[in-house]
Parts: structure tokens; sequence; C-alpha cells
């Protein structure tokens, strides 16, 4: 696979010893998708019945800016010098340096930072290549529990 190629599971070939995948929430559950956009109509329907359409506008524009992390596309770009996550509004660069561990929660990977900035951790999702990313993470940080560690 070529560099910036993705694979089929959304994965990405970056430098040698490198490792990137992009994953996207609303794509790993389309029920609870489906429900969202239900309820959005739904209460656009509601608002405009009781008020006007700007309201209504205004009322389904909040909703989906609230829910905007969990439809957004993620691309992660772990390198050997650097963490790296690109959001839809944002890019964040990180070097390994900067954190102190890691821990498991589902399908995310938390690397937890040595000092606090705004949180206390930078989630890495991962639903489709946890164990990739866990052996890759492993090279440059310890685990947090040892019930987390793998080989």
């Amino acid at each position: 696979m070529k560099r910036g190629q993705e694979d089929d599971r959304g994965e990405m070939a970056t430098e040698p010893g490198g490792y990137e995948w992009r994953a996207r929430r609303a794509a790993e559950s389309p029920f609870l998708t489906v429900l969202l956009v239900i309820f959005t109509f739904l209460l656009a329907v509601g608002v405009n019945v009781y008020y006007t359409p700007g309201h209504s506008a205004l009322a389904v524009l909040f909703v989906t800016l609230a829910l905007m992390p969990y439809y957004a596309s993620y691309r992660y770009v772990l390198s050997g010098e650097t963490v790296q996550v690109h959001g839809p509004f944002y890019y964040v660069e990180h070097q390994w340096s900067d954190f102190e561990g890691w821990r498991l929660s589902e399908d995310e990977l938390r690397l937890i930072y040595k000092r606090k900035i705004w949180s206390s951790v930078l989630v890495l999702y991962a639903p489709h290549s946890m164990d990739e990313v866990v052996q890759y993470v492993q090279r440059y940080l310890p685990a947090d529990r040892l019930e987390d560690r793998r080989l």
C-alpha cells in the first residue's frame, strides 16, 4: 500500500514505522445515528409548530453542532515522535513525552497527559484496529493499569 492510500478498514499507510487510521463514531452504530436524525427532525417540526421556521432552523443548527463530535470523521497519526489527531475543526499534535501512560476503555485508547491541559486524557478511537494501536503505543508508553497490557 502506498503512503496516503486508504485500505478497506480506513487505515492509511504512513512513514515506515508509523501508523495512521480514520474513525467515525456514527459509522459504528447506524441505528443510533438514525434515531438522532429522527430526533432532530421531530425537534425541528415541534419548534416550527410553536414558533417560527427561523427558530426551527436555529434548533437544528444547535443540535447538529452539539453532535458534531459524533458525526465527524477523525484521522489519527502515530509516528516515532508525535501523536496527531485531525478533527473536523482542529488539529492536535503532541510529543510522546507529553504523556505518562495509557489505558483502555472499550473502543478507545486514552493517553494520559503528564500535565493537565484542558482534560487529563487524549482519546484515540480505534474500533477496528485496537490491537495494532495498542501494540504501537506500548513501544513508547507504559500501560496505566496492568490489565491493559497486551503482547
